[in-house]
């Protein structure tokens, strides 16, 4: 929802990405849940999670150049 209301801002487009990356990692963890390994749900978070620090980072870095 914040990366459709930051559409206008440069840089929301890592928003966007970072929730359709996140929705897939949750259908994958979703459709083998019970299959799965623990380690296979924590390496799915940890990606998660990679990639939503990535998309901050990026979103930040837009907005500086912004801003600057």
């Amino acid at each position: 929802m914040l990366g459709f209301r930051l559409r206008p801002v440069p840089g929301s487009g890592w928003l966007l990405l970072d929730a359709v990356i996140s929705l897939v990692l949750a259908a994958m963890i979703w459709s083998h849940i019970l299959t799965s390994a623990t380690w296979v749900v924590g390496t799915l978070v940890g990606v998660g999670i990679l990639f939503s620090g990535i998309s901050r980072l990026g979103l930040s870095l837009a907005a500086k150049r912004v801003v600057a």
